[in-house]
């Protein structure tokens, strides 16, 4: 994929062991539309975000039975005939960019997890202009994000920008409170275990969007075929934790 490079992006990061969501990618930012009891708040760390880093692509998002998680690139990435495309189903063009955000597991502790932050057109404007006004990059911004409005991005639409942490090595030291479960991490056979200093990092976008395999595209052709195409899916419900609780 080399030779798309000036389409895509550039990654930064080799990283072979992906946190998978249900179908297609790492796990994706989302938020729930605010309704006044805070779960419509969040705060992330902006891993990445000059304009060189933004990773672009086509990509489909379905609906599989009840569940809008499922995501595949396009084909037309790679410039060659897409079975999705082909049933009716249009991708979306989207900009990647990676961040670090927070939720309480079941004993009620604060754990980070690294996450896309996908953008379609509009939010991916308002994000070049919040970067143009703090020099062209966003990287290691501590940014308190809201969702208003039911038409609202998934990923929200009012951005407060609190503050830059000054470096890795900072970044990595406010973080590594926590990520203890990386310690904790059961391994396949040949993963390899991360570390704090390589969790805050970037994904690599083009490891993570790699070609996906024909056959199971036909498969998920053949069940739009014969069902309704929507559009403009959410996440599942559930929502990230209070803006006001997060610990960075």
């Amino acid at each position: 994929m080399a030779e798309q490079q000036s389409f895509f992006g550039r990654g930064k990061w080799q990283n072979p062991e992906m946190e998978r969501q249900k179908s297609y990618g790492p796990r994706r930012f989302w938020l729930p539309v605010d309704d006044g009891s805070g779960k419509g708040k969040t705060k992330v760390i902006f891993l990445d975000g000059a304009e060189g880093d933004m990773f672009f692509l086509f990509e489909h998002q379905v609906k599989l039975g009840e569940s809008w998680q499922n995501w595949w690139p396009c084909m037309q990435n790679w410039n060659e005939p897409c079975e999705l495309c082909d049933v009716g189903d249009d991708p979306n063009y989207l900009a990647m960019l990676s961040v670090m955000t927070t939720y309480q597991n079941r004993k009620q502790e604060w754990v980070a997890t690294r996450q896309l932050f996908p953008m379609k057109q509009q939010t991916y404007k308002v994000i070049q202009d919040l970067a143009a006004a703090r020099g062209g990059d966003i990287t290691r911004w501590v940014v308190r994000i809201a969702r208003v409005g039911e038409r609202s991005a998934n990923v929200g639409s009012a951005f407060d920008f609190e503050r830059k942490i000054p470096d890795h090595e900072t970044l990595c030291r406010e973080v590594a409170p926590l990520l203890g479960w990386i310690g904790q991490q059961q391994l396949r056979p040949g993963q390899k275990r991360w570390t704090v200093e390589d969790y805050c990092k970037p994904f690599d976008y083009v490891e993570a969007f790699q070609k996906p395999d024909p056959k199971e595209l036909i498969r998920v052709a053949r069940r739009l075929r014969y069902s309704p195409i929507t559009r403009g899916g959410e996440a599942p419900a559930g929502g990230g934790p209070r803006g006001e609780d997060i610990p960075f």
